[in-house]
């Protein structure tokens, strides 16, 4: 199916099955991770994010597989041109260490109270301390260039 079917299925179901003035938030992995790694069309996510923003609806993605250099960009939601209001990351963010993190628009991250958001996962320093280091070892070695080049070569296979 074309993103054009999808856009329309959407707007279909709005009218149908759910009203969108209902719907808080659409989530989406921007590289289906245990769906068989599917990578929708380049128009896709733009779409799904014009649809979301038509009616008020936050667009999140759920980078917690595809995200941290895993495809040649900080987020795979960078290579479909969009910019989403909240995006979830973990697993590659901590180097192994058990860590997750969102981040988002300001006016959606600041909303929070100071104090309000925990977890059991919340704050250790030693997944801290490792997610740094995932960052400085992804910056310092080239990572970014190494997985869009590794990319280009399965691409071409």
């Amino acid at each position: 199916a074309t993103a054009e079917t999808f856009a329309h299925y959407l707007e279909d179901a709005f009218k149908r099955s759910v009203a969108p003035e209902s719907v808080a938030a659409v989530i989406a992995e921007p590289v289906l991770g245990e769906g068989g790694f599917v990578i929708p069309p380049r128009e896709y996510f733009k779409l799904l994010q014009n649809i979301c923003r038509k009616h008020g609806i936050l667009f999140i993605a759920d980078e917690v597989q595809s995200g941290f250099a895993r495809t040649g960009k900080w987020f795979a939601s960078e290579h479909f041109g969009i910019e989403p209001d909240l995006i979830t990351m973990a697993k590659s963010l901590g180097g192994g260490m058990p860590i997750a993190a969102v981040t988002g628009r300001a006016d959606i991250m600041d909303a929070p109270g100071v104090g309000s958001l925990g977890g059991t996962y919340c704050g250790h320093p030693a997944s801290c301390a490792a997610a740094l280091a995932a960052i400085e070892t992804i910056e310092k070695n080239g990572l970014l260039a190494r997985s869009t080049a590794i990319g280009k070569h399965f691409e071409q296979r």
